[in-house]
């Protein structure tokens, strides 16, 4: 809220607000450090107005680090969302790599199998010729 406003335009942007609500003393906060005070007219005012007036500036100025953090707060999960995607990319990377890896160990094991195999055609082969030779001898 920038710019110059009093008591009834700030009570009638906030309706129905008691004397004790946060809406209430939030107006207040706001009014209180929006007043421009010269040296000597600060020197002038009685301490309970200057308590007011300090205490004024401290909620205005936690309620604007609560802001400040509620945007980082917003930022930051942005990057962590974007480094969770970048981490969910590398663990399927990790995931195909070893899905790669079985394969290649997997058609390894197939291609020994196969090699076996044929070994024992060969030799299946060389005993039947053997045995039908003497089988026609007999």
């Amino acid at each position: 809220i920038y710019g110059r406003f009093d008591s009834a335009t700030l009570r009638d942007m906030v309706p129905n607000s008691p004397a004790g609500s946060p809406k209430n003393m939030l107006i207040k906060a706001v009014l209180l450090t929006r007043t421009r005070c010269s040296a000597n007219s600060e020197a002038k005012v009685d301490g309970h107005r200057l308590k007011l007036v300090m205490r004024a500036r401290q909620l205005r100025g936690m309620l604007t680090g609560v802001l400040w953090m509620c945007s980082v707060l917003a930022s930051v999960r942005m990057k962590h969302r974007a480094a969770d995607a970048v981490l969910h990319f590398c663990d399927e990377l990790a995931n195909t790599r070893a899905l790669r890896q079985s394969m290649k160990h997997l058609i390894g094991r197939i291609r020994m199998v196969q090699a076996f195999f044929r070994t024992f055609l060969a030799r299946k082969s060389a005993w039947v010729k053997e045995k039908s030779e003497v089988w026609t001898i007999w």
